[in-house]
């Protein structure tokens, strides 16, 4: 946790993207659940953080229209061996949520959507959803949900 917030202090974004925080893998949830941990003690509060689609829907506050791209992003998507051999058609299912997205860009084929928030409202929000029932976040995974209550009881007392 303590290295996650001295790099982010270090390199100094204006922007941090993570999985949207209600995406389906329990290490997304991880990810976002760290970096809301540290997030009140680095040294540049103004920074936006965006969610982004990766597994299932979210609801956008930012769009994007990604048409001219689509075919380099699937390529892209191809280039990773666990993403193909961990999912059914990985790309295909991508590129068909992209297409979905074009809802929300005007005469748009293909679209990246995000949920976007200043720093402080993003981790007010993650940890006020993840800390109502931690077991329900990590989808019924006792040791996840214990492991992540003994590293918010860490974070506590290093950042008290």
């Amino acid at each position: 946790l303590e290295n996650m917030r001295m790099q982010i202090n270090e390199f100094g974004p204006d922007l941090i993207l993570l999985p949207w925080l209600f995406d389906r893998p329990i290490k997304h949830r991880v990810l976002n659940h760290m970096f809301a941990l540290l997030a009140s003690n680095l040294t540049n509060r103004d920074i936006s953080v965006w969610g982004y689609q990766v597994h299932n829907h979210l609801f956008p506050n930012i769009a994007f229209d990604i048409s001219e791209e689509i075919s380099t992003k699937e390529q892209m998507i191809n280039c990773y061996d666990s993403q193909i051999a961990n999912f059914k058609d990985y790309a295909h299912q991508t590129i068909g949520l992209n297409a979905f997205n074009s809802i929300y860009v005007k005469d748009s084929k293909y679209a990246e959507i995000f949920f976007g928030l200043p720093l402080a409202e993003y981790a007010k929000l993650v940890l006020r959803w993840y800390n109502k029932d931690q077991l329900a976040i990590y989808k019924g995974n006792q040791d996840y949900a214990d492991n992540m209550k003994t590293i918010q009881q860490a974070a506590q007392k290093i950042y008290a």
